[in-house]
Formats: structure tokens, sequence, C-alpha cells
């Protein structure tokens, strides 16, 4: 195996090790790329609650949570306000009924 052909068996971000035996070590480079990537995400996770963008976001999504819940308790009063009036329809038809019943017997 020629020593082109070996590097192209390497993965990217890794270094070739002195052994043949030995697996590959990740290259010093790889390694600072990872950590100024976690430090970048770590800047950026803490700076967010401080931008006034987040805030009014937060602000927005409670103005958006509480009209839900509100239109939810309202479309239950409404399903509950139907649910009386078919009943006393039920009710009112089913008099109906027994009255025509007794008039005929």
């Amino acid at each position: 195996m020629t020593y082109l052909a070996g590097l192209a068996q390497t993965a990217q971000g890794t270094q070739r090790p002195a052994d043949p035996g030995q697996p590959a070590r990740p290259s010093p480079a790889a390694g600072r790329r990872k950590h100024v990537i976690r430090t970048l995400l770590i800047a950026w996770l803490v700076r967010w609650p401080l931008d006034r963008r987040f805030w009014h976001a937060v602000v927005l999504l409670g103005i958006a949570l509480g009209a839900a819940r509100a239109s939810a308790r309202d479309n239950q009063a409404r399903v509950v306000a139907w649910d009386t009036r078919q009943r006393q329809r039920q009710m009112k038809a089913l008099a109906a009924r027994a009255s025509r019943a007794a008039r005929r017997a």
C-alpha cells in the first residue's frame, strides 16, 4: 500500500498513527473547531435571554396562549349551553309524544 492510498483511507479530521495497528487519532485542529463551535453556541445561549427580541417573543407567546385558553373556555361554555338546550328540546319532544299517545288512548 502506498503512502497516498493510506491517506485516502484515513478519515477527514484525523491523523494517521505511526503504527498501522493503532486507531487514527483526531487532529488537534478538529478539537479546536469543536471547542470554538461549542463556545459560540454557549455564548449565544447565554446572550439570547438578554435580547429584547427574545422577551418580545415571550410576551407574544404568552398573549397567544392566553387567547387560546380563553377560546377553549368559551368553546366549553358554548358546548355546555348547547347540551342544555338539546336536553330541553328532547324533554319537550318526549312530553309532546307522551301527550299525543295519551290523547289517542
